[in-house]
């Protein structure tokens, strides 16, 4: 299954690296105001700081932070991720607050205090590709697959419609999505 799963990161790194970027800026758009509808009820919400061709949830997370929700980033940690509360405030933005971190991604400074995931009720999660079944093929750490075991709350996969697969294999370890949003 390894072989087969490094294969799938490597095609689909290729698709969505090749995505036209109007496509994308109006596909953020879309998810965002998607996401937007469907967590309007959340108070506390765990997203990530989007690598270069990934989706970004940050217009989600603008509006969402404009109507009073609260908004927690994830950092690698070793092994594992640490939730982050971004402070807000009216002179600090979100993609301001964030700084490279691993493998170049934006994640919050080490020095913002974690919180316990269980604080989040609800769970944003990137990947490389997804299956309606929910399962989420990501970049081959295990880092979201150890960070969601055993998570109550609401797991949504965003990804861009040409992410979407017919199916993925699966591991025992790898936790399924609740939610798909895409466009």
């Amino acid at each position: 299954m390894n072989d087969a799963k490094r294969t799938l990161r490597s095609a689909m790194r290729g698709v969505r690296d090749a995505l036209d970027p109007a496509v994308r800026a109006a596909a953020h758009l879309a998810m965002g105001d998607a996401l937007g509808r469907l967590l309007a009820r959340h108070a506390w919400v765990g997203v990530y700081g989007a690598g270069p061709s990934e989706v970004d949830p940050m217009g989600f997370v603008r509006a969402f932070l404009a109507r009073g929700g609260r908004v927690s980033y994830a950092r690698v940690a070793g092994s594992e991720l640490a939730w982050h509360a971004f402070p807000g405030g009216p002179q600090l933005l979100p993609d301001e607050w964030l700084v490279p971190g691993y493998r170049g991604l934006r994640e919050p400074p080490a020095s913002a205090p974690a919180h316990a995931r269980d604080a989040l009720t609800a769970i944003v999660v990137p990947g490389l590709a997804f299956a309606p079944s929910g399962v989420r093929l990501g970049q081959g750490g295990g880092y979201y697959d150890r960070a969601l075991a055993g998570y109550a709350g609401l797991k949504v996969g965003l990804a861009y419609g040409a992410q979407l697969v017919p199916d993925l294999p699966r591991a025992s370890h790898d936790v399924l999505m609740d939610l798909i949003v895409s466009a």
